[in-house]
């Protein structure tokens, strides 16, 4: 793998993406436990010159300055995106309610808002067997401000049970509504 230190830091990665991998930061911090006690151990046993057969001292060395670079990896803060969602879950609420908490009788629930890149998705659950008009709800973002809106029905879903478009508890149907609150590009 090459790397590249830029400004004294940490070496960065100019490997091709398609030989990368992610690694949680356990796996990291064992990684890091381990290989300390194996630079810890070869130094105990013994490095030339010191002992005549003992191991080359760049062992060591090299050692200490991968667990320097995995000491700084695990020590920075992901930078989170702190971009609040432009349409919150509670403004949907309001349509799906009428500003009521969901409750017995309510056309659904909006459980989560989240962002992937310059794009927005709603999580909806409707649990009115009778409602199957997404064009109202595209009508309720258009209204918040979003741009381009697209609503999906989730017909199977392995995390979340959902088996020939209903969640298994319940029967609520899973609605997942993308947006975005500026032009995005469209293919031809």
């Amino acid at each position: 793998m090459q790397a590249q230190t830029h400004n004294g830091g940490v070496a960065e990665a100019t490997t091709p993406a398609a030989d990368l991998r992610l690694v949680s930061v356990e796996h990291l911090k064992k990684i890091h436990r381990d290989l300390d006690a194996c630079q810890k151990v070869i130094w105990l046993a013994g490095c030339r010159p010191r002992v005549p057969n003992g191991f080359d001292p760049s062992y060591v060395t090299d050692a200490q300055e991968r667990l320097k670079e995995i000491e700084a990896l695990l020590a920075e803060q992901p930078q989170a995106d702190q971009t609040p969602p432009p349409i919150t879950c509670e403004q949907i609420q309001k349509f799906m309610t009428g500003g009521d908490c969901p409750k017995s009788g309510a056309l659904g629930e909006c459980a989560a808002i989240w962002r992937n890149d310059s794009r927005w998705t709603a999580a909806l659950y409707i649990w009115d067997a009778s409602f199957y008009d997404s064009t109202a709800v595209a009508k309720w973002f258009h209204k918040l401000g979003a741009i381009d809106v697209f609503i999906g029905h989730t017909l199977y879903c392995t995390n979340n049970g959902d088996r020939n478009g209903e969640v298994a508890e319940g029967g609520a149907r899973q609605w997942l509504v993308e947006f975005s609150t500026r032009e995005v590009p469209h293919a031809n």
